[in-house]
């Protein structure tokens, strides 16, 4: 029969938690952390990239960044989150690599829990012991690829999608694109589905979904958004959202968890 964690054991998954709020606007530029970091999203939503590429974390979502990554973060509205620092020794058991994770109940309350002042209530053990429990919830939480959008090395790609990150209705054609770029549209296809794994029509839906769902949580309507991405009605945009997430949008923010931290 497995005997109980002893404080001694416990205290080698330790975690620290700090509740953090950025107004609007704010840039963070590459940095590394010497610990692993979760990063439990509370309101608002914000971006990671690194020289992968992009992730997004909506509210009801986490990122979680291994130690020594060099990343950047951006918060295009205000948001509030809670950041766990999880020590070295416990990181081992997690991913080596950026991820999005989906954020449960339970992590969610624990992180909240443990982000409190521990001058204000709970033991060391305690708080040990919910340390090794996040680690655990960490390392079974489901991972949200939807919202990764991956990046390239090659010149010619990065030409591409920066025009369409700087406007995601844009509706030119590869072979289009692909001139402006200084390739072929054989080429550009092939370097698209080589250096991200997608092809170029996919990347570019991906795209769309992840700037729509940045723009549903901010509160922007749905019509605008199918505007502002380039569809000619709502229903054509809402086609795309829920053949790709799986459920329309209107349904996607009501599922959105929130959490009151006032």
């Amino acid at each position: 029969m497995r005997q109980p964690a002893n404080p001694s054991d416990v205290g080698r998954s330790s975690v620290k938690g700090e509740l953090v709020q950025h107004p609007s606007g704010i840039s963070i530029a590459d940095h590394v952390h010497h610990e692993a970091q979760l990063t439990v999203v509370l309101k608002g939503t914000m971006k990671i990239a690194c020289k992968g590429g992009w992730w997004l974390a909506p509210a009801g979502r986490g990122i979680w960044i291994p130690a020594g990554v060099a990343h950047c973060a951006n918060y295009s509205e205000a948001a509030s989150f809670i950041l766990l620092k999880i020590d070295p020794d416990a990181a081992k058991a997690l991913s080596a690599e950026i991820r999005s994770i989906t954020i449960s109940d339970l992590l969610k309350e624990l992180a909240l829990e443990i982000s409190r002042d521990p001058r204000k209530g709970g033991d060391r053990v305690e708080r040990e012991l919910m340390s090794q429990l996040i680690v655990r919830q960490i390392r079974n939480s489901r991972e949200t690829s939807l919202l990764f959008l991956p990046s390239a090395r090659d010149v010619r790609v990065l030409r591409v999608m920066q025009l369409l990150r700087a406007d995601p209705a844009n509706d030119r054609q590869l072979d289009e694109l692909a001139r402006m770029a200084g390739s072929s549209r054989r080429t550009m296809s092939r370097l698209f589905l080589s250096e991200t794994g997608m092809s170029f029509a996919r990347w570019r839906d991906h795209l769309r979904i992840v700037t729509a769902l940045d723009m549903l949580v901010r509160g922007v309507p749905i019509l605008q958004i199918a505007v502002d991405l380039g569809y000619n009605s709502q229903s054509s945009f809402t086609t795309m959202f829920t053949r790709i997430i799986g459920i329309p949008p209107a349904r996607y923010l009501r599922d959105v968890s929130i959490v009151d931290v006032r």
